[in-house]
């Protein structure tokens, strides 16, 4: 059965356990700048068992350093590396005798782009009709709050939340520590477009404790007017949807900002999703997250409940405005609030590094991956006792392949 939802680090152990090189995987005990001690998985007699192989820390204190060990120490179960990122007891690694770090990751990145250019599956929730601002609920690798927003109060955890959701597929949750205060905001970029023009800032909310939640929109000039602190009765969804009293945006605006915040005092949770801003029809967006090399097909909702059933015609409804920064553009006129959803395709090159991608989780079939990677990593160095393997890991590979990696005809080529 096809294996989905690995990370890469998990992928490149599994790579080297199918080649037959996984010397030893684990997390050390402790550790130094110079050594990594397990005293549970070195329990080799002689001090020449792990006396040179390669290591590389895929999880962890030192995530992404990687070498080759000069000596091993069985009395205390150390690995003497050269000198970096100290190690700890969080630090993951991987051992191997014949091939290193880079072999490893060659393989993995040949095997990837044997598949095509632009074979990565790749879908986007973080642009709502008419609204400039980015979704609430979009996250990706890059950070523990939501993109495009910024933190604000020093309490509080960020996720995203999948089952308690009325906008799209997510909400974003924003759970306080009981003592700070804890929100998010984010600012409209040409302010300029807003001002004159009377606005409002748009959400669904729920939370367990609504007195002490706030939605505001300010324009730099005027800051209390917009403010909203939700009543009593509107503690869930219900059927409509949260807004702030209207702003007229100055003529010397320095900015506008829409900002969620749980005030200080206890633990209170709250969840957030469909922000956006009325006074203006916003068509044009940046490129979204993840760098995108072609849009396959674009929904948006037909209603507030996060149904995505209604086509946009690419090439006609969905052009790419050739500017120094890539930007999407809707040419019809469509509900605001709706979120617009995109599916496409981008290539491998952001699985080239180590520290952040061993984190990355590989949501194709990882199973195909490894056999692909380890039968091209023994290919590098092939033995004659080796044959038999290179060949079950060559059907296996062939077996599992990908079908579909030519992107289909009308897609939305973005250039770069």
């Amino acid at each position: 059965m096809p294996v989905y939802g690995r990370t890469f680090g998990q992928i490149k152990g599994d790579t080297l356990r199918a080649a037959g090189d996984l010397v030893r995987s684990g997390t050390a005990t402790s550790g130094s700048a110079t050594t990594i001690v397990d005293t549970v998985n070195f329990i080799d007699a002689t001090d020449t068992a792990l006396k040179g192989v390669h290591f590389n820390i895929i999880n962890g204190a030192g995530q992404s350093r990687a070498g080759r060990a000069t000596a091993f120490t069985p009395g205390t179960d150390t690995l003497t590396i050269p000198s970096g990122t100290a190690i700890d007891s969080t630090s993951e690694y991987l051992l191997s005798y014949r091939f290193s770090h880079g072999d490893l990751l060659s393989a993995i990145r040949r095997a990837l782009w044997s598949l095509g250019k632009w074979a990565k599956d790749w879908e986007d929730q973080s642009l709502i009709l008419g609204s400039p601002l980015v979704n609430a609920t979009f996250y990706d690798n890059s950070g523990t709050f939501p993109n495009g927003w910024t933190r604000t109060g020093t309490g509080g955890v960020f996720t995203q939340e999948s089952t308690i959701s009325k906008h799209g597929r997510y909400a974003a949750s924003i759970v306080s520590d009981g003592t700070n205060a804890a929100g998010i905001r984010q600012d409209v970029l040409n302010v300029g477009r807003y001002r004159g023009k009377q606005v409002r800032a748009k959400a669904w909310l729920f939370t367990n404790t609504a007195s002490r939640v706030e939605f505001l929109i300010d324009d730099g000039i005027d800051t209390t007017t917009g403010l909203l602190t939700l009543a009593t009765t509107n503690r869930g969804w219900g059927t409509a949807i949260a807004e702030t009293p209207s702003l007229t945006v100055s003529d010397r605006a320095t900015r506008l900002r829409v900002s969620v915040n749980i005030t200080a005092g206890g633990a209170v949770t709250a969840y957030v999703s469909g922000v956006f801003v009325t006074g203006y029809d916003w068509r044009e967006w940046d490129i979204p997250a993840g760098s995108p090399r072609a849009v396959t097909e674009a929904l948006y909702e037909n209603s507030m409940e996060g149904h995505f059933d209604n086509y946009l015609e690419l090439h006609n409804g969905l052009t790419v405005v050739r500017e120094t920064t890539r930007r999407l553009r809707v040419e019809n006129t469509l509900p605001q609030g709706h979120i617009l959803h995109l599916k496409g395709r981008t290539n491998w090159a952001d699985h080239a590094t180590a520290a952040s991608d061993d984190d990355t989780t590989f949501d194709e079939i990882s199973a195909w991956l490894i056999a692909q990677a380890a039968y091209l990593l023994l290919m590098t160095k092939p033995r004659t006792e080796d044959l038999p393997l290179i060949k079950e890991l060559k059907e296996e590979a062939d077996r599992l392949r990908p079908s579909a990696t030519a992107l289909p005809a009308g897609a939305l080529l973005i250039e770069r």
